[in-house]
């Protein structure tokens, strides 16, 4: 049939309860999701086949593939007496390889829950928001803290903060420059914050 398109519907079963994110990788062959039955899931796209599941203690409120895809992130809630923390697995690119178990880097929130986190471009830097309205920028090799501040009163909790690597806010009602972030409050509440590339 000329003109047709074809649309192919894939389901992606395995989560107990409420999923809480998702995030595809740049080649769109991956997807990770995250949510409140405490995993980390990873799935081919094409067929919805799960290729790995990471347990935790607690929910996983965030996931985010790196840039050029070969890293995945995760953000884990605080709650029954664990604290957040974000983590970092390499990534097998290919579908059929084997995932492993071993995370290449655990960030633990002890000062204030991390409510998003994601990658700088080319994957330098992890930057972070917070549940006390401050945003902090770590070495994402070693999991250094270099820098953090605080952008909005913690008692604001329907604002969200968008978080931008070097670039500008379209959508801000004031901006502040530390170590060439630009970080300010948005006019909306986010449910997702994305570090643009």
């Amino acid at each position: 049939m000329q003109g047709a398109i074809l649309i192919q519907i894939v389901a992606y079963h395995g989560h107990q309860g409420a999923l809480w994110t998702v995030d595809v990788d740049p080649t769109t062959t991956l997807l990770a999701s995250g949510g409140a039955d405490n995993t980390i899931r990873l799935w081919e796209v094409k067929t919805g086949k799960l290729l790995k599941t990471w347990d935790f203690l607690t929910a996983i409120k965030r996931v985010e593939f790196s840039p050029d895809g070969r890293q995945l992130l995760g953000v884990t809630e605080k709650r029954s007496g664990q604290l957040s923390t974000i983590v970092v697995y390499e990534i097998n690119p290919d579908p059929e390889g084997e995932q492993t178990n071993e995370q290449t880097l655990r960030i633990v929130c002890d000062e204030s829950k991390a409510t998003v986190a994601g990658f700088s471009y080319l994957a330098q830097y992890i930057i972070s928001g917070h549940e006390d309205g401050t945003v902090s920028q770590f070495d994402a090799k070693s999991g250094e803290l270099l820098y953090s501040t605080q952008v909005h009163e913690p008692d604001l909790p329907s604002r969200r903060i968008l978080v931008r690597y070097t670039g500008y806010f379209t959508d801000m009602l004031q901006s502040r420059i530390c170590n060439g972030l630009q970080i300010g409050p948005t006019l909306s509440p986010l449910r997702r914050t994305r570090l643009l590339r």
